[in-house]
């Protein structure tokens, strides 16, 4: 499994709950509202780990 493989990677130079990073990187940010928007119309098309509907992008 991908995620599975990724995480092995990583998982030696991360680190988890560290104080004050997302309010720093991610709220109050001109984009932040977009994100969630799109958060938000994404979240029910992504169930047990697989895409429920292919979205094509414009180009």
């Amino acid at each position: 499994m991908v995620e599975k493989r990724v995480f092995e990677e990583i998982r030696s130079c991360t680190y988890r709950d560290v104080e004050g990073f997302f309010e720093k990187y991610f709220e109050g940010k001109d984009w932040t509202s977009r994100t969630l928007q799109i958060h938000q119309a994404m979240q029910n098309q992504h169930v047990n780990g697989r895409w429920i509907v292919v979205v094509s992008i414009p180009g």
